[in-house]
């Protein structure tokens, strides 16, 4: 189900039941928390945020035993260390996809978000009666605080207080006990994202309001751990600090990719989205032993597909990688970039360095480089190994991502071997895969029924589907020489459908090898089929329209672009690939706005070497409080 089915009214209804039965939930979970418990650390904070880094290590590296058993010592009293292993579960449920470590992760989640809750309650009650603090941000019960199991007031919860829990507190020190409290807050910022992704990967209207409950619920806690620091002043752990600053240019920067026609949803739900303040965050992040990573990989990706920057967002990537030398996700996700820019044989020599990783233990992540492996083969026309690698993925991957394409696709390898027997149980077993709302899956449903239909591939789909492989692969000429041998097979099949195709990729080709004039003359002739075809509207046409006024922009002609993007977008939403088109469409819009392409960035007096992010922070750094110890250093659908 799209959002776009769901009115305000269910959604509203749908979000009160949901906070509801939320907050009974939460006082169910609370019984399950020790008397003493508190969620003071055992370990002094810098060797806690130590712990967490080498932690961190090791899941980048798919180490989860590994990382599991280092935090498991710590994982009954440090909140810290408790959201770090909720987050381990996360990743198994992610890298394994099984129904065991999705209920796994659920648990684990219950668990740290029934302690997190009981030590905010109980560290706010001491901060307000015994350290004197009464301006605390979030009000005293109710209001703020109900979010989180705190509607109780601080006075209640402090007379209340059990004895081991009020002796625990009282041997900690006023700043000792302002962290704990940022510590519960920041652990209820964070657990609630992996509530909603598991909630959203439903698709139902009730999976959707619990979703955007969690999300909703994540926020504020990240709002009021922000307001927490502000009010704290120099009695604040800067690490903590740098988990926030992810927290918030991640939401900023999410929020702010969602479509004005969906706005009145995110509103609903109380989001702004605002891609400055997300950068801005993300760059302070970057230096966070936790999610320093990721604040860098998503900061390599924001200036690389959203605002041009090329030569910056390598320089992004460049670190991530010098900085997780044999991480097999590091390797996947520069493959995935190498296939997106068509160097293919970079990608395949990535994705074979990812299988090859020590110690990969990520069974999901393993199938879907194999995924990866086969569309590189495919794009090369290469059948043999596309149907090999195609069909492992198949035999291998626990989601439900990618298998109805990647099952069209082997079965064009196969057809391509010879082995045409294999393809009709191949697409009868792939048809019931197919998500209505997926794209690739829409095509690759469309493309097998026409082929159950039909009892094969007629000579023009066989030139059409490899010569489209190779413009992936960004081989143009080989590309245009495969069209241009089946013209005879076209006009005889006289499919206007074809005729739209076959126009409109050679004109993509034409366009890639800088053959202008030519290009626009076919393109011209694909969205000349426009009211020809049997398929109202075919993607052909509304996808040579965008190259068109791609290519007048190049010109200088912005005037004719921004009318060709205008007609484009003016076709119904109901052609292959709609949604990814009018995501570039919005884009290049904006470029026509701005009337002038951004310059290349310049980056100068800057050492690669001397940069701090990720693992590279000097061990003697302020923010480690201590000195070395000789320890370490350290997806397609729109959903890629």
């Amino acid at each position: 189900m799209s959002m776009e089915e769901v009115d305000v009214q269910d959604i509203s209804e749908m979000l009160k039941e949901q906070a509801d039965a939320d907050k009974a939930f939460q006082v169910k979970l609370s019984a399950s928390v020790p008397e003493h418990f508190v969620g003071a650390p055992v370990l002094t904070r810098a060797r806690r945020w130590r712990l967490l880094r080498r932690a961190k290590r090791c899941l980048w590296h798919t180490r989860l035993d590994e990382a599991e058993a280092m935090l498991r010592p710590y994982g009954q009293t440090d909140l810290g260390v408790m959201l770090a292993l909720a987050e381990v579960a996360l990743w198994r449920a992610s890298l394994h996809e099984s129904d065991e470590a999705r209920a796994l992760l659920i648990t684990q989640v219950d668990a740290v978000e029934a302690h997190a809750n009981t030590a905010l309650e109980r560290s706010r009650a001491f901060v307000v009666h015994r350290d004197g603090v009464s301006d605390l941000p979030g009000g005293d019960g109710g209001g703020m605080m109900s979010w989180f199991g705190g509607a109780a007031s601080s006075t209640t919860v402090f007379e209340s207080m059990p004895a081991t829990a009020r002796q625990a507190l009282e041997q900690l020190s006023a700043a000792e006990r302002r962290l704990v409290l940022l510590d519960a807050v920041l652990v209820l910022a964070f657990l609630p994202v992996a509530r909603a992704v598991t909630a959203l990967r439903d698709g139902s209207k009730s999976g959707m309001a619990t979703g955007a409950y969690h999300m909703r619920k994540g926020w504020k806690a990240m709002e009021l751990a922000q307001a927490h620091v502000q009010h704290a002043g120099a009695e604040h752990d800067e690490q903590a600090n740098r988990l926030i600053s992810f927290g918030v240019g991640t939401f900023q920067f999410a929020v702010s990719l969602v479509p004005p026609s969906l706005r009145w949803f995110i509103e609903l739900i109380g989001f702004a989205g605002d891609r400055e303040i997300a950068e801005n965050n993300l760059v302070q992040a970057r230096r966070s032993v936790v999610v320093g990573r990721e604040a860098t990989l998503f900061l390599g990706l924001i200036k690389r597909f959203f605002q041009d920057e090329h030569v910056q967002s390598a320089r992004w990537l460049r670190r991530l990688e010098k900085a997780n030398a044999d991480s097999p996700l590091v390797f996947s996700l520069a493959g995935r970039l190498a296939r997106h820019d068509g160097r293919v044989a970079d990608a395949l020599a990535l994705y074979e360095r990812a299988l090859a990783a020590p110690h990969f233990d990520a069974p999901q992540l393993r199938a879907t480089i194999n995924y990866h492996i086969g569309q590189c083969h495919f794009a090369e026309n290469h059948w043999s190994a596309a149907a090999h690698h195609l069909t492992t993925f198949l035999d291998t991957t626990r989601g439900k991502i990618f298998r109805p394409f990647a099952a069209w696709r082997a079965g064009v390898a196969l057809w391509h071997t010879g082995k045409r027997d294999d393809i009709a149980p191949l697409y009868k077993r792939a048809l019931p895969w197919v998500r209505a709302h997926e794209s690739y899956d829409a095509y690759a449903a469309d493309r097998m029924a026409r082929f159950l239909d039909t009892g094969g591939f007629d000579a023009f789909e066989e030139a059409w589907d490899a010569a489209e492989g190779l413009y992936e692969a960004r081989e143009e000429r080989k590309a245009l020489q495969l069209l241009d041998s089946v013209v005879g097979a076209l006009k005889s099949i006289g499919k206007r459908d074809y005729f739209a195709q076959f126009y409109y990729l050679k004109g993509a080709c034409l366009r890639r090898i800088g053959q202008t004039e030519r290009a626009e003359k076919f393109l011209r002739s694909a969205i000349g089929e426009l009211t020809r075809t049997e398929t109202q509207p075919h993607f052909a046409c509304a996808y040579a329209l965008c190259e068109l006024g791609e290519m007048l922009h190049e010109a200088g002609d912005g005037a004719k672009a921004q009318a060709a993007y205008d007609e484009a977008k003016a076709l119904p939403a109901t052609f292959h690939w709609h949604k990814m088109l009018h995501n570039r469409l919005k884009k290049n819009v904006e470029s026509v706005k701005k009337n002038a392409k951004k310059p290349v960035q310049k980056i100068d007096g800057e050492d690669e070497d001397d940069d701090d992010d990720c693992d590279n922070a000097s061990e003697n750094d302020a923010d480690w409080g201590e000195a070395s110890d000789g320890e370490e250093e350290e997806e397609e659908e729109e959903a890629n």
